[in-house]
C-alpha cells in the first residue's frame, strides 16, 4: 500500500466531497470505528461455513466433498460438540453486531440523509420486487408440486408492486412452484445484451435459454477503453432477467417488504429441475434440462441479473439504472453518488463507472483496484 503512495485504508477517498460534509464529525468518529471493529469481528462471522462447509470462500457443502462426519462424542469428528458451541457462539456474535453496530450506524447516518433530503434512487424496491421463499421446514418432497413453498418458514416468496403508496394499495402476487416453470412468468431478454436469441424481442424461459455470446463492442476506441456506451444497442454482458415481462428488485430490502430435495433413485432419464433460494444478494435460482441422463441445458438467474440488468425490448430497466435515472451528480470528476447508490446492491460484478457529457467526452473514469470476488451461489 505504501508503495503504491496509499499510506492507509482511507487515503484514496474523495473527503472533500460535499456529501462528506452533511454528517457531524461525531458520527464519522463513530462509523470509522465500527469499522474498524467489523475488521475482527467479520472473522466470527465465517466459522459456521467453515465448520459445515470445509472452507471459506467457496464452502463444499455438497455430499462428498463436506465435512460429513458429525458426531458429540467423537472429537476427532470435523463436526463435534466443540465446533458446534464455537458456532453458536458465532451466531451470536452476528446478532450483537447488528445490535450494536449496523442499527447504530442506520440510525445515526439514516435520518440525516432523510433530513436533508437526499431520498433519491432507490432501485425498484417502491416500484416492484420479487423473492422465492426461504427455509422450507422437514421433510419436504419438491417445488413442482408445492410443498416446498407449503412448508417454508419464511413466506417471502412473491412480487409485490408499487410499495411506495403504502401496504393498503400495494399488489401482491404469489409465487409458486409452477409459476417457476412457466414459461410465461419467468424470462430472459437479451436485447441489450451481448448474446444471441432467434428472436431477440421475446424473451426466453430459462429451460429453453442460450448463452451464444454476440459481442458488438463499442464502435470507437478500444475494447478496454470506449469513447461511448450505445445504449440503444448491446452494451452489457447481463441478461435482463423479467417476471410477466417486467423488471424486479431482488434482496435483502425485497425479501423485507415480501415477509428441493430429490432422492436420486427417482431421477429419471429425462427431467426439468427447478433450484430456487434466497441468497444473500437476493433471489436465485436455477433452471436444469436433462437428457439421457445428463445435463443438456444449465440456466441461472442470480440476483446480480436481477437488480443489474440492462434495458429490455418493452422499455423497462433494472434496479441499477433506475437507481441512476434520479440520481444527481454533484460534482462530475467525483461521482460518488453512482458509486454509492450502486454499491447499495451489492453487485457481484467488477466495479467500473464511466461518466460522459451530452457531447460524448469522457469525463471521469473510476475503476476499483483489486480483485472482484466469484460467487458461484450468491450470484
Amino acid at each position: 500500500m505504501v508503495e503504491s503512495g496509499q499510506l492507509g485504508i482511507f487515503a484514496a477517498h474523495w473527503w472533500d466531497h460535499p456529501d462528506y460534509k452533511l454528517l457531524p464529525p461525531e458520527v464519522h468518529l463513530i462509523g470509522i470505528a465500527h469499522y474498524l471493529n467489523m475488521l475482527d469481528v467479520q472473522r466470527e462471522f465465517f466459522i459456521p461455513q467453515v465448520v459445515f462447509g470445509g472452507k471459506n470462500p467457496h464452502p463444499h457443502y455438497i455430499v462428498g466433498g463436506m465435512n460429513c462426519s458429525i458426531s458429540l462424542d467423537d472429537m476427532n469428528a470435523p463436526v463435534n460438540a466443540e465446533r458446534l458451541a464455537v458456532v453458536e457462539d458465532a451466531i451470536y456474535t452476528q446478532v450483537e453486531a447488528v445490535n450494536l453496530f449496523y442499527l447504530v450506524d442506520l440510525l445515526a447516518i439514516g435520518h440525516i440523509y432523510v433530513q436533508k433530503g437526499q431520498t433519491y434512487g432507490g432501485g425498484l424496491a417502491k416500484k416492484r420486487v420479487i423473492g422465492y421463499g426461504e427455509f422450507p421446514d422437514e421433510p419436504y418432497k419438491g417445488i413442482k408440486t408445492g410443498d416446498y413453498h407449503n412448508k417454508i418458514l419464511y413466506h417471502s416468496n412473491g412480487v409485490v408492486e408499487d410499495f411506495e403508496l403504502g401496504v393498503d394499495k400495494a399488489k401482491y402476487y404469489p409465487l409458486v412452484g409452477k409459476d417457476f416453470a412457466d414459461s410465461e412468468v419467468i424470462q430472459e431478454y437479451v436485447t441489450h445484451s451481448w448474446y444471441k436469441y432467434p428472436d431477440e424481442k421475446k424473451g426466453l424461459h430459462p429451460w429453453d435459454g442460450i448463452t451464444e455470446p454476440n459481442y458488438t463492442g463499442p464502435k470507437e476506441g478500444t475494447k478496454t477503453h470506449w469513447k461511448y456506451l450505445d445504449e440503444r444497442g448491446k452494451y452489457s454482458w447481463i441478461k435482463s432477467p423479467r417476471w410477466k415481462g417486467k423488471p424486479c428488485e431482488v434482496g435483502p430490502l425485497a425479501r423485507y417488504i415480501i415477509v428441493y430435495t430429490w432422492d436420486p433413485s427417482t431421477w429419471p432419464k429425462e427431467a426439468r429441475g427447478i433450484g430456487l433460494t434466497e441468497a444473500p444478494r437476493g433471489a436465485l435460482g436455477h433452471w436444469v434440462i436433462i437428457k439421457d441422463g445428463k445435463i443438456a441445458n444449465y440456466q441461472c438467474v442470480v440476483p446480480t441479473t436481477w437488480n443489474g440488468s440492462p434495458g429490455d425490448p418493452m422499455g423497462g430497466q433494472g434496479a441499477f439504472e433506475e437507481c441512476m435515472k434520479d440520481t444527481p451528480v454533484r460534482v462530475v470528476d467525483k461521482p460518488l453518488e453512482v458509486l454509492r447508490g450502486i454499491h447499495s446492491f451489492d453487485p457481484c460484478l467488477a466495479c467500473s463507472t464511466h461518466i460522459y457529457n451530452a457531447k460524448g467526452e469522457e469525463i471521469t473514469s473510476v475503476k476499483v483496484q483489486g480483485s472482484v470476488p466469484i460467487c458461484y451461489t450468491g450470484g
